[in-house]
């Protein structure tokens, strides 16, 4: 497959992706969706890697798994004292 047709559509997923988790947040809170942006982090090194042959350095690796280990904390630390969820308001 030609680089650009799959530059193109690596665009066009990770564009769809990211604006369907920007109006997702109108629905439900933070918190419950971290997992997904993190998600995404992987996505993006995993065709990197794939696709166009990019090796991952150690740091790249670290530096990813810095704010997924920070969420889990955060999940851990809301969980344990029983922080509410609360809604945002709806906005049209």
């Amino acid at each position: 497959m030609a680089p650009i047709i799959v530059l193109s559509l690596m665009g066009l997923f990770g564009t769809t992706g990211h604006f369907s988790l920007i109006t997702i947040i109108k629905y439900a809170p933070a918190a419950l969706l971290s997992p997904f942006m993190y998600s995404q982090m992987l996505y993006s090194m995993l065709s990197s890697t794939v696709l166009l042959g990019d090796a991952l350095s150690l740091a790249t690796f670290f530096g990813a798994l810095l704010p997924v280990v920070s969420g889990v904390y955060v999940w851990w630390r809301e969980r344990k004292l029983r922080v509410p969820h609360t809604k945002p308001p709806a906005t049209n």
